[in-house]
């Protein structure tokens, strides 16, 4: 076996098989990396929480990789699809964050971790209250996969909410500043079922005082959240963005049970939750050419 390794060329690394490694990669292709942030939990409590929410989906393989990962591999590119686009997940009550397995996935980085968060617009300006507006408000945040259709009745509207894939090694941002036909304003951004949030670098999986994360130029940061709030092109007052705090988190009482519907994969649509499915964007009619407007499903909206 020796007589068969294969130097670089430098002498300094082994060289691979690259046929076996490309075999290994297209049986890992159907699989999902997940770690639970927030806490290290026993692997056998992860796998019986995942086994009972995803057992409708099918059957799948749970593999313990270490440093609070897991591998989950499924037996076909649907199943994967359909847990990687469902959600959010939980294990007792800490984000599932998952993606997609790839060469470049590492037990030693976070990178690429994403998850479905439900968000929260408070006081949002009523001329903004549609699932465009709202979509195109929430794109901002992560990639907006359902729309709550409860928040288009008439009955309350303190809040639009929205469900976003975001990047979970970012900080979660605190808000987005829109262009409004009254001028700028800046919407305020709460998140909800989200643990272990650090108020000092605004990442998730560690607390304030556990932060590695110093800030080097507090001054400068300072400055930079100031801006002035517009109005016609005209400055009227200054806005000072939010730093981080518990004001950011949705303390629910009693979680909402929404029914789930599939989605395809290459489909640029979000969802309605407990009403029908609405494309956040221009679709292709049946003559080909392109709706002006959104394509609503009549199921009482």
């Amino acid at each position: 076996m020796k007589k068969d390794v294969v130097l670089s060329e430098d002498g300094k690394a082994v060289r691979l098989y690259e046929e076996m490694e490309k075999l290994n990669a297209k049986k890992l292709s159907k699989s999902l990396v997940i770690k639970i942030f927030g806490k290290d939990l026993p692997s056998h409590m992860v796998a019986w929480e995942l086994r009972k929410q995803w057992n409708h989906f099918g059957q799948f393989h749970f593999t313990t990789l270490g440093k609070g990962w897991f591998l989950c591999s499924f037996s076909s590119e649907e199943m994967t699809d359909a847990v990687h686009l469902g959600g959010p997940w939980f294990v007792n009550g800490h984000i599932v964050e998952m993606e997609k397995w790839s060469t470049e996935f590492s037990t030693d980085s976070n990178k690429g971790l994403s998850s479905p968060i439900w968000i929260r617009m408070p006081h949002l300006p009523l001329q903004c209250w549609d699932e465009r507006n709202v979509a195109c408000i929430a794109s901002r945040i992560g990639t907006p996969l359902m729309l709550d259709g409860n928040m288009f009745q008439w009955g309350r509207r303190e809040f639009a909410s929205v469900c976003v894939r975001i990047n979970l090694d970012q900080p979660l941002p605190l808000g987005i500043w829109v262009d409004s036909i009254a001028g700028r304003f800046y919407q305020l951004v709460e998140y909800e079922k989200v643990s272990n949030l650090c108020y000092g670098c605004g990442k998730i999986g560690h607390m304030e005082n556990e932060c590695k994360l110093k800030m080097t130029n507090q001054n400068a940061t300072n400055n930079s959240n100031c801006f002035l709030k517009k109005d016609m092109g005209k400055a009227q007052e200054v806005v000072k963005e939010p730093n981080y705090g518990p004001w950011i988190m949705v303390k629910n009482k009693k979680r909402r049970n929404f029914k789930m519907e599939s989605i395809n994969n290459n489909s640029n649509t979000v969802r309605y939750v407990k009403k029908t499915v609405i494309p956040a964007r221009n679709e292709q009619n049946d003559n080909g050419g392109r709706e002006n407007g959104l394509n609503k499903k009549s199921q009482g909206l």
